[in-house]
């Protein structure tokens, strides 16, 4: 009789470790899947940062491609947020482009409209002393003089 109390201990264990284990299958999932949309995300957003700074330099991709000792094809998954770069590649696509690596991956600001950048600005607006507002528009003013 003890060994079939043991074995009813034994299955119930069992059913509950594994209900136990489908609920963190179930909730590691959700981190997973979170975390690939956020290093999907990420991805996009540095193939944004990547094409604006060859678009300010007025570069098609071929140049790029060339410059950085890459397959311009390549580049070109890489700023449609297709392909995950190696480090390999950052570091030449960085140098070509003549910007340190963290500036290269310095792209939060790469996916936010033009209303998000005027709300973000007027925050910091509000924020800082008269005297510190007045040294901006100086630095302004000799930056992007009024016409």
């Amino acid at each position: 009789m003890g060994r079939t109390h043991n074995n009813y201990g034994y299955i119930h264990r069992v059913k509950h470790n594994n209900r136990k284990r489908r609920v963190y299958c179930a909730s590691l999932d959700g981190y997973i899947g979170s975390m690939e949309k956020s290093v999907e995300k990420a991805q996009a957003l540095l193939g944004q940062r990547i094409r604006s700074l060859r678009i300010e330099k007025k570069w098609t991709l071929e140049a790029l491609g060339e410059i950085a000792a890459t397959n311009h094809k390549h580049i070109g998954e890489i700023e449609r947020g297709l392909q995950n770069p190696s480090f390999a590649v950052l570091v030449k696509v960085a140098e070509a482009l003549g910007v340190d690596l963290p500036e290269l991956l310095r792209f939060e600001q790469e996916g936010l409209s033009r209303k998000q950048l005027e709300r973000d600005i007027a925050d910091i607006v509000k924020s800082i002393s008269d005297e510190s507002l007045k040294q901006i528009q100086f630095v302004l003013r000799v930056l992007y003089p009024v016409r």
